[in-house]
């Protein structure tokens, strides 16, 4: 099992590997779901090496490679379903989370491509 370390920021070296990439995978996990009350408690980040990044942001504490690399419209932000995590990056963070894609979890795809056939087993 890997252990990972948790950090206020993106470590400088991990922030200048990530700037250089094409596109990085981000996930958010949330204290709750209420808007402008609960916050995001830990951001995830993996680029296209493997590298991943453990993020818990404090207000107090800065943040300031992780709203860079948010915001840098260079590299595309892939979420797994983005319509909370960038409400939240907004409210709790103050971050406008730019290149954005949204990828879709597969029962979901498969649903909407398939819902004029027949049969929707997956053994097809």
């Amino acid at each position: 099992m890997t252990e990972y370390s948790i950090y206020n920021d993106i470590p400088e070296g991990v922030f200048n590997n990530f700037m250089k990439m094409e596109k990085i995978a981000v996930d958010t996990e949330l204290h709750g779901l209420t808007m402008n009350r609960d916050q995001i408690c830990l951001v995830q980040l993996c680029d296209q090496e493997e590298q991943v990044c453990l993020v818990r942001p404090k207000q107090d504490e800065g943040y300031s490679r992780l709203k860079a690399l948010m915001e840098n419209k260079e590299v595309l932000k892939v979420f797994h379903f983005a319509l909370t995590d960038v409400a939240f990056f907004r409210t709790s963070l103050n971050i406008e989370v730019t290149a954005l894609s949204i990828v879709v979890g597969y029962f979901i795809i498969r649903h909407f491509l398939f819902v004029i056939r027949d049969s929707h087993e997956l053994r097809e």
